[in-house]
């Protein structure tokens, strides 16, 4: 098992979400669709799931799967084979609850974050989003429900030993950045390589200058993080969640980021909205530790028109809504319309 959690900062840290990138060896990849590049073709018919029968109403759409055949126009024996399913989707959370002692924070949330996609995930404060992140990234457990890597069940967290750990490596980037304060830029980028690889300094700092030039940064690695302005802060943790260990066989990578613009002017927003876009784009193939999707966690419209491509809706604890970004600025949804114009007439009620 090579779970690379510092264990100290996991347990002294745990409260304030304090996380660094969780990154695991390969056993092996799936047979399946192999898909180049960071989206799908348009208009397209989506690969066949269901034993050799065509449904013309799945289409590939500005580059997103989109499953628009609900489970009532299924015949019983055209249900997706695992064998063609489970290599294009990434993460699912399947009938999920979630409770805080009294409070229930998730109530039946099903959702699932295919290869290739730019996911977001919105709605009013307290439905649950950050929630799913942290067990889509194995930081928590369902009541109930199930949580799948690859198609494959997670038992536990993600420091246990189990087969779904293995199989993919992810990455989070938290509100607040999460940044050792008393430890410089470099340091903070290249904790995990430090802590957990026996790869000489002289390399670590190379890949470290690495990670920071992918996010437009230079001469920083001396600096702490009190010396950086909020979007320099947000961008060193980025290079931090893209760190690569050069020594261990590449997996492909799904980033999470909570609320990466929160707290940022506009044109800082735009430059961290862009180097999210840029991330995803770069790599040629997952198969070398490429980013092959990513999760959004945002209040913010222009996140949400510029980053993702497809948009989850969450509302008491379950999925509202899924739809494009395009449909986000066109649907007639009550709670979605209610969402982008913050009106306070609608489905959310605060009070």
């Amino acid at each position: 098992m090579s779970f690379r959690l510092d264990n100290f900062s996991y347990k002294s840290f745990r409260g304030s979400e304090k996380f660094l990138l969780v990154g695991h060896k390969l056993l092996g990849r799936l047979p399946g669709q192999r898909v180049t590049g960071w989206r799908y073709q348009k208009n397209l018919p989506v690969q066949d799931r269901s034993g050799g029968k065509s449904h013309p109403a799945e289409v590939s759409q500005s580059g997103k799967w989109r499953e628009l055949v609900s489970d009532t126009t299924r015949h019983p024996e055209e249900e997706p084979s695992t064998s063609s399913y489970v290599d294009d989707t990434l993460l699912e959370l399947r009938d999920v609850h979630k409770a805080f002692g009294s409070q229930k924070i998730l109530r039946g949330c099903s959702f699932k974050i295919r290869r290739g996609e730019a996911v977001g995930v919105i709605g009013a404060s307290g439905t649950g989003k950050s929630t799913t992140l942290r067990l889509l990234a194995g930081l928590l457990t369902p009541d109930a429900g199930e949580v799948l890597v690859k198609g494959v069940p997670r038992r536990g967290l993600i420091s246990d030993a189990n087969d779904a750990n293995e199989m993919l490596k992810i990455g989070m980037v938290f509100q607040s950045a999460a940044l050792f304060d008393s430890l410089t830029v470099g340091e903070n980028v290249g904790f995990l390589l430090y802590e957990h690889t026996n790869l000489p300094e002289a390399r670590i700092r190379e890949i470290v200058r690495e990670s920071l030039a992918e996010v437009g940064l230079k001469d920083v690695e001396h600096l702490y993080p009190s010396q950086l302005s909020g979007g320099m802060q947000k961008r060193v943790a980025l290079a931090r969640a893209v760190v690569r260990d050069d020594s261990e066989t590449k997996m492909e990578q799904v980033l999470m980021y909570d609320e990466p613009t929160a707290g940022l002017d506009p044109v800082a927003s735009t430059v961290v909205e862009d180097l999210i876009r840029s991330l995803h784009k770069k790599p040629t193939s997952s198969e070398k530790g490429g980013i092959s999707s990513y999760i959004i966690v945002t209040h913010q419209h222009s996140t949400i028109t510029r980053a993702v491509d497809r948009i989850i809706f969450l509302h008491k604890g379950k999925v509202a809504w899924e739809g494009t970004a395009e449909e986000f600025e066109t649907t007639t949804e009550p709670i979605v319309r209610q969402f982008a114009t913050g009106s306070l007439q609608g489905p959310i009620v605060y009070g």
